[in-house]
């Protein structure tokens, strides 16, 4: 359709609001499947930042409105409502900064899956509105499988649990049974 900017979509996925959230090679857009508009964004690079990528493996808009953009280059997550964003990757305690899925989960925790590992991500907000996100990553010595994950391989079943597909079949996290292992803020 002429309204999109793009026509490789990467993800879709519902927002709280009921409006289709769709990554693609320019950022995202979002869709309000009632009346049909279409509003496309793109994430605006802060003063002395670098720029998000713009391809996107996937978007997701968490509980908390924030919008988190998975690519090659990490995961950045962009406050629609200050204009801020935040690039978390290997420096802020990924496993890897290349990121293939993201889901949210019944706790509002986010878990950011790279190639090689899962990271559960805190998010924060400070006094200051700023947010900061404490980051707990696990590999393989935690008791995941070897191997690569695949791209948006990740979901949140109705119970609570986080399922994250791989070439060695699929993982099962509870996210009430994780203890504190691993633990980096990062702001």
């Amino acid at each position: 359709n002429g309204k999109l900017p793009e026509n490789f979509m990467t993800s879709a996925l519902w927002n709280k609001k009921g409006w289709l959230i769709v990554g693609h090679s320019n950022f995202y857009s979002l869709i309000n499947p009632v009346s049909g508009k279409v509003m496309n964004f793109t994430i605006p690079t802060p003063p002395g930042q670098a720029a998000p990528m713009a391809t996107s493996v996937c978007v997701v808009e968490d509980s908390r409105d924030l919008i988190w953009q998975a690519s090659t280059a990490g995961c950045c997550v962009f406050d629609p409502k200050t204009g801020h964003q935040k690039l978390l990757d290997m420096n802020s305690g990924l496993i890897g900064s290349s990121v293939v899925g993201i889901v949210e989960d019944q706790l509002h925790t986010m878990w950011v899956v790279t190639e090689h590992g899962i990271s559960n991500v805190m998010p924060k907000k400070e006094e200051n509105g700023e947010w900061t996100f404490l980051v707990r990553s696990f590999t393989t010595k935690d008791g995941l499988q070897q191997g690569s994950y695949n791209q948006r391989s990740v979901s949140c079943t109705h119970d609570g649990l986080i399922l994250v597909g791989g070439i060695g079949g699929v993982d099962i996290i509870d996210p009430k049974l994780v203890t504190n292992v691993g633990n980096k803020e990062t702001t």
